[in-house]
């Protein structure tokens, strides 16, 4: 019990390139992420790629890869979010955290 603990405590600083691959490798699994918004505040979301039930067939407007941001679906507001991936924070995935550094 001791051993999983400190595993699921264990955090380990990456790049925001690195987040990146990460959430890439998830194939649709969920993880969740902490990040600051544009107005300032603070937001943990947990997410998953791949997910096309809720798409309207409209498209977007903009292409996130632009603006160095990737397009996920929110599991607790059921719908489609962006990450920001210069004002990342951390990314926990199968009981692992990663802190994000600039």
């Amino acid at each position: 019990m001791e051993n999983e603990l400190s595993t699921i405590l264990t955090m380990t600083n990456i790049t925001s390139e690195t987040a990146k691959q990460i959430i890439h490798d998830t194939n649709g699994k969920i993880f969740s992420v902490s990040f600051t918004k544009k107005d300032g505040s603070h937001r943990d979301m947990t997410a998953r790629l791949g997910v096309t039930k809720h798409l309207t067939g409209k498209g977007r407007v903009y292409n996130p890869d632009d603006y160095n941001m990737l397009c996920v679906f929110d599991t607790h507001k059921e719908g489609y979010r962006t990450i920001p991936f210069e004002r990342l924070l951390e990314v926990r995935f199968k009981g692992k955290k990663y802190n994000v550094v600039s």
